[in-house]
């Protein structure tokens, strides 16, 4: 995982867990916006980021040190189609080149070109 502010956010997921937003990198617990919204989550975690990027190049944490809890449950189900060997390869390709998942990937596009969000 790649720790630089573009990345975490462009990774960033926002959930509803009881009456609260969250918003939070999927590997990186060091930092987590909670809100009443789903935009002051996201503003929260934006305002916390700096300071904890800078704390982590002075050397005060090290994310190995944070114990991986993994995604939480957003209701993912998994997606299998077959795709022509051609496009499989240029999909893992740009996944990999822009550091996220394929199925990042995926959800970026469709917020991209109709408008879809998480929540």
């Amino acid at each position: 995982m790649k720790l630089n502010k573009k990345t975490i956010l462009r990774e960033m997921i926002v959930y509803k867990e009881d009456e609260d937003y969250i918003a939070k990198h999927p590997d990186w617990d060091y930092v987590v916006g909670v809100g009443e919204t789903a935009e002051e989550a996201i503003q929260i975690f934006k305002e916390m980021l700096p300071d904890a990027l800078t704390d982590l190049k002075a050397g005060k944490w090290h994310p190995a040190s944070m114990p991986k809890v993994g995604r939480p449950p957003l209701g993912r189900e998994s997606f299998n189609t077959r795709l022509l060997p051609a496009a499989k390869a240029f999909l893992k390709e740009q996944a990999k080149s822009q550091g996220v998942s394929a199925g990042v990937l995926i959800e970026q596009f469709l917020l991209e070109k109709y408008g879809f969000k998480l929540l």
